[in-house]
């Protein structure tokens, strides 16, 4: 919904009548979700304060990267936000993970590098690639 919202601020994507009434039925069902059942008030706690950071930096992202691709190249947009993502995750494996844990299994390493270059990377390079051919809101719906 946000990103709907924000595509049609900054790219001028159009918000269509069946856009505005998803949005409206999401937020309604995310209401009910919200009180869980209890009418009398509604409860915000950390989780759920996370779940707003994180989509809101996650359509702010799909602007940016629909906007990006019209003008750099997929794999260079790609290879910065892996860069980026990597760089802003690896404090937290120290700060959550205390002490920290590293594996020497050469199986374990294998498996990471698999699943960072050809799973997580190719993924998003292919998302990537794609989205200057639909509206950025459409392309929330298929983010990996």
């Amino acid at each position: 919904m946000l990103t709907g919202f924000l595509a049609a601020l900054f790219l001028k994507e159009k918000l269509t009548l069946k856009t505005l009434i998803g949005s409206l039925v999401a937020i309604i069902g995310i209401y009910f979700i919200v009180i869980a059942g209890k009418s009398e008030c509604l409860h915000f706690d950390k989780g759920l304060l996370w779940i707003v950071v994180t989509m809101i930096t996650f359509s702010i992202m799909i602007i940016m990267t629909r906007s990006l691709s019209q003008k750099i190249d997929p794999l260079i947009i790609t290879l910065y936000t892996n860069i980026v993502g990597f760089a802003v995750s690896v404090p937290f494996a120290f700060i959550l993970d205390s002490p920290l844990q590293v594996s020497s299994k050469p199986s374990d390493w294998l498996f990471l590098i698999i699943t960072a270059v050809i799973v997580h990377g190719m993924a998003n390079l292919l998302w990537i690639q794609n989205i200057c051919y639909v509206d950025a809101a459409k392309a929330s719906f298929y983010q990996i």
